[in-house]
């Protein structure tokens, strides 16, 4: 379900037709009492105004911390210290809104995923940290570029990745770095981008995504979104998520 909070009617028609085909339901609210009175956790919330001060931005993150947020106003909000890196901003264009909503909810997505990671004391502390700051915004596309960030090398992550990674899974440190491309790009097409204008937001090549979508879904990156973010969700989880964090699947939202 989609929170869509309505501190002003100027973009609403805009915003309902941009997310007519999110495959959401949409929960609509025009007062901040309608929001209080929403007893579920909205997988993405979009908060439409005139200005960034309307949107009672401060009042949804507190209420729900990790529920990822799209500001849809005419000015771009002014960044502050300590927003959330998931608060995103969506100019008054339907294809930018859907946009921003895909990216939203993805990133949504792979925060949760992260925090799974985090608790799963079993794993090696650099390992929980490598994995959850690859399920961050960042999308960073390589090992290389996570162990970077760590300050320790490729081969070190790779390490604690086999001893911790059942062998019959069959799945290597950077088919999990393969797999959040993936997510990725399959959301954004969902939204309509071009595969080429993807993979430039993504720092990779549209052929690395095709690669990666018939060795890692058994797919084409063609065939890929119209199976539905979804069914790409289910199959990381099935795949790989499960055998790090030790437990049975979880259930994954529609599209």
């Amino acid at each position: 379900m989609i929170l869509l909070y309505l501190a002003d009617e100027i973009h609403v028609a805009r915003v309902l037709a941009a997310l007519a085909t999110s495959g959401s339901e949409l929960h609509l609210a025009r007062t901040w009492t309608e929001v209080q009175a929403l007893s579920t956790t909205p997988e993405c919330a979009v908060l439409v105004g005139r200005h960034g001060r309307d949107l009672h931005l401060d009042r949804v993150q507190q209420r729900w911390p990790a529920v990822p947020v799209v500001q849809v106003c005419n000015t771009r909000p002014e960044p502050r210290a300590g927003s959330p890196a998931h608060v995103g901003w969506a100019a008054c264009v339907e294809r930018e809104i859907a946009s921003a909503v895909a990216t939203a909810r993805i990133r949504g997505y792979l925060a949760e995923v992260g925090e799974r990671i985090r608790h799963a004391e079993h794993l090696p502390t650099r390992l929980r940290q490598a994995l959850s700051h690859a399920c961050g915004d960042g999308c960073p596309t390589s090992v290389g570029e996570v162990a970077g960030h760590l300050r320790c090398t490729p081969r070190v992550l790779s390490h604690h990745w086999r001893n911790a990674m059942p062998a019959e899974a069959g799945v290597r440190l950077e088919d999990f770095m393969g797999w959040i491309l993936l997510l990725h790009a399959v959301a954004q097409r969902a939204a309509g981008a071009k595969w080429s204008s993807i993979a430039e937001g993504l720092g990779t090549h549209q052929h690395t995504l095709t690669r990666t979508a018939q060795r890692l879904a058994d797919t084409s990156l063609r065939e890929l979104p119209m199976q539905g973010v979804a069914a790409t969700k289910a199959r990381f989880e099935r795949r790989v998520v499960r055998h790090l964090v030790r437990q049975t699947l979880v259930s994954v939202s529609a599209d």
